[in-house]
């Protein structure tokens, strides 16, 4: 069972969600093997990968903009990930990038520019909006082929977003 405590501030509970749906595709991702030839469980993994992208990317806006001492009325919608990044604060985006690929759980405080320059990158290489690419992908292709994105790159981002997460949410209590 998920709890959420009803105290905790909206961002908290979009960040609880946002893990649980990362933990479900980390599951299924296990069940293909990573030379694509039983591609099963390959489209719930990244569906469930790419709603914790979102997930992940609005609940640390939200906790930008409280940051910023921003009062938020409403919950941030919409499927461009490119949108959620370019509002958070400079220091969320070093948060995160200090987080990505970084086997520590203490971000990494040097060269924040550059490393916030990869992280955009990558960023990038999963496409403008990877869920709503990926929900309905049995629509898009009818009688086409299909071209499959690699889910390793998305995980990658999700490691460095859930330990910027956790991080938040560690020096919040």
């Amino acid at each position: 069972m998920l709890v959420v405590p009803s105290s905790s501030p909206d961002y908290v509970a979009v960040l609880v969600l946002a893990k649980a749906y990362f933990k479900a595709a980390a599951g299924l991702k296990k069940l293909f093997p990573s030379s694509g030839e039983d591609l099963m469980m390959y489209f719930p993994a990244y569906t469930n990968a790419a709603f914790s992208l979102e997930l992940y990317m609005r609940g640390l806006l939200m906790r930008s903009q409280v940051d910023a001492g921003l009062q938020q009325k409403k919950y941030p919608h919409g499927h461009p990930i490119e949108d959620y990044w370019k509002k958070m604060s400079a220091e969320m985006k070093a948060l995160i990038a200090g987080m990505f690929r970084n086997p520590e759980v203490l971000p990494f405080q040097k060269a924040a520019p550059i490393r916030i320059e990869v992280f955009e990158r990558q960023l990038a290489s999963i496409g403008v909006q990877p869920f709503a690419d990926h929900r309905y992908i049995y629509e898009k292709f009818q009688g086409r082929d299909v071209r499959f994105l690699p889910i390793e790159p998305l995980i990658e981002i999700l490691e460095a977003l859930d330990k910027a997460s956790a991080h938040i949410c560690s020096a919040q209590e």
